[in-house]
């Protein structure tokens, strides 16, 4: 559900853990969509770009989930509004064909004259005499997808040396122990376990971790594998 958020609460999100696609939180977020985090929460304030999975308090840890199309999304809007000095309305215009045509977009390829956005499917209302198609700036979007996801598997690589191992170095969650090299509470595994699900739902949902990261999290919080 890009662009309008799923109010969550935590007994839903443990419960359908199973149905839940793959998020980032808003820093992740940030970096993989090349904007700074302030314009990521304005834009989310504004209600110019909602992240799809989100609390209705924004103000406690991991309030603001996003997907991967809505990174692919906020990219593209990133890029239009700071390198092609787009105005908002155009931006508005791209924001909403994602959410209406979001299974077309992997396709889409927009391109940019005079400050103004234009789809591969309106060629007739920018291309003409005057103007060479080839010379005008576009943003194909599979590149932009392919990116996206190379940029999040880079982000999701963890050194051998970490697995294992906990560290409270990573100041979030309220500064509760982490699994070393990741952002992930080790208190995470407890929740799934409290919810009835076991080590291969945690491992499905948190791919940067491994067995041995689970093994430990029981060993200290004292848990019984699911």
């Amino acid at each position: 559900m890009p662009l309008s958020s799923f109010y969550l609460n935590r007994d839903f999100v443990m419960s359908n853990v199973s149905r839940i696609p793959k998020v980032y939180t808003d820093e992740q977020t940030a970096r993989l969509a090349r904007i700074s985090l302030g314009q990521l929460r304005y834009w989310d304030r504004t209600k110019f770009f909602e992240p799809s999975l989100a609390y209705e308090d924004r103000r406690v840890a991991f309030s603001r989930l996003y997907t991967i199309e809505d990174i692919v999304a906020l990219r593209v809007l990133g890029e239009l509004r700071h390198q092609h000095d787009v105005s908002l309305q155009h931006l508005r215009r791209v924001r909403d064909k994602f959410q209406l045509e979001q299974s077309a977009w992997a396709e889409e390829e927009i391109f940019v004259n005079k400050k103004r956005v234009y789809f591969k499917n309106e060629r007739g209302t920018f291309v003409n005499s005057e103007t060479d198609e080839e010379t005008l700036p576009h943003i194909p979007i599979p590149r932009v997808f392919a990116s996206v996801k190379q940029d999040a598997q880079k982000m999701g690589i963890r050194p051998q040396s970490a697995v294992g191992k906990r560290s409270k170095r990573t100041p979030v969650a309220r500064k509760s122990e982490v699994f070393e090299g990741t952002r992930i509470p080790i208190e995470t595994v407890k929740e799934y376990f409290d919810a009835g699900l076991g080590e291969d739902d945690v491992l499905r949902d948190y791919p940067t971790l491994k067995p041995e990261d689970i093994k430990a999290a029981t060993r200290w919080l004292g848990l019984r594998a699911a």
